[in-house]
């Protein structure tokens, strides 16, 4: 029988974890880079894919999706590795559940909103990423209290639980987590530190690397908008020359048709057409743009990306706040309360409940000059809500938030 092949991207995060318990289960694993498949043979492979994703696994006729899917899979084949990393103590085995299901719904859904942006992969919105990131350090926070006089995250010796939040982490301590931030996880850091330091582990990831600086999202919007432009020049372009060929054509078409015609005119004589009076244009009346009403309130001394800043950047939260409070213009700005009110199936599962806030945020794009605001998912499975408070320019709801 042929090595276990494992179809995925280059960069791709969840398939390093599967590459990982191969080293400690000691089995040759082919891996095949997707980016460079032809898009027919990826389409093909996409159709063997069970769940229609990737990584997927094959071996010979069997085909397997997902990395905790396929992990799994390569820790049973082996009795003694399944031993050290999952057990067979029910206690056990549900502790490292437990933590399995905390990653895949509480670090998983940020990545598109972080790392995506970081990349390039998503639309850039500084104030989501901002907001993402501050919701990333709750959840790392608390991961790192647990940490705090432990040495793993179950019981005392390793287990998948470990491998499977240290490679969820990779990205996020590599990319975004910078010298500030690590400063309040000190147990997560000495827990990662060790675990990445493993040789199965950095033989995959490589030598751990701790990101100095946060990294900015990468502008795709601006991209997007020199390519479209470099398009229509070139489309431009080519109608030119189609337009100059048809021409050609035209005049050599028309030619002889033209002659015929100058010798009828000669023959008959056409009358004059009575000359029509001059066309009087009418004077164009400026539409001046309509101002937002937010714009045309009296001046405040409340310097809202002053306070932005200074908020995002400080680990000292509360006194920021104080802050803002002991210098607030009640004259000028006001503060809401929010709550989303759900439809249907919303507010049952945890990633999909982060992302309907992500979403809703996003579509309020346009208004985070006028206003800032912290929001959250609350609660638990599946009676999960979305609510938040609200800091805007003036007393009353602005147009831009009024969905009645």
């Amino acid at each position: 029988m042929s090595n276990p092949t494992l179809y995925c991207y280059k960069n791709c995060v969840n398939s390093k974890l599967v590459q990982i318990i191969t080293r400690f289960t000691n089995t040759k694993l082919e891996i095949v880079n997707l980016e460079k498949m032809s898009k027919s043979n990826l389409d093909k492979l996409l159709k063997r894919s069970p769940t229609g994703l990737f990584p997927l696994l094959q071996i010979g006729d069997f085909f397997l999706s997902g990395s905790i899917a396929i992990a799994r899979f390569f820790l049973e084949r082996d009795e003694a590795v399944h031993e050290v990393l999952v057990g067979k103590d029910v206690q056990r085995r549900s502790s490292i559940n437990m933590w399995i299901d905390f990653v895949s719904t509480n670090l998983w859904p940020f990545y598109d909103e972080i790392i995506g942006q970081i990349l390039g992969k998503t639309e850039t919105h500084q104030d989501l990423f901002s907001l993402a990131i501050g919701d990333l350090m709750q959840v790392l926070l608390k991961i790192n209290n647990h940490l705090a006089f432990r040495t793993f995250v179950v019981d005392y010796q390793i287990s998948f639980g470990d491998l499977v939040i240290a490679t969820s982490l990779y990205p996020y301590f590599s990319l975004v987590v910078d010298e500030k931030l690590r400063a309040n996880l000190p147990h997560l850091v000495r827990w990662y530190s060790f675990i990445s330091n493993l040789k199965e582990v950095s033989a995959v990831i490589g030598v751990p690397r701790l990101c100095k600086v946060t990294q900015k999202p990468h502008h795709v919007k601006k991209e997007t908008a020199v390519h479209q432009q470099q398009v229509k020049v070139e489309n431009t372009q080519n109608n030119e020359k189609h337009a100059v060929k048809d021409s050609k054509k035209e005049k050599k078409a028309d030619s002889k048709q033209q002659q015929d015609n100058k010798v009828e005119a000669k023959k008959e004589e056409k009358p004059k057409a009575e000359a029509k009076p001059p066309v009087t244009k009418e004077p164009e009346v400026k539409v001046e743009k309509k101002k937002n009403p937010l714009d045309i309130l009296p001046p405040t001394p409340l310097d809202l990306d002053a306070f932005k800043r200074e908020f995002l950047n400080t680990t000292d939260k509360k006194t920021s706040l104080n802050n803002l409070l002991n210098n607030f213009d009640a004259e000028g700005w006001s503060f809401w309360y929010t709550y989303y009110q759900k439809s249907g199936d919303q507010g049952k599962i945890l990633f999909r409940t982060c992302n309907l806030k992500s979403n809703f945020l996003q579509k309020l794009d346009k208004f985070r000059k006028y206003s800032f605001s912290a929001f959250g998912v609350y609660g638990t499975e599946p009676n999960l809500d979305v609510e938040g408070v609200w800091m805007w320019r003036g007393k009353e709801i602005p147009e831009e938030v009024n969905f009645q």
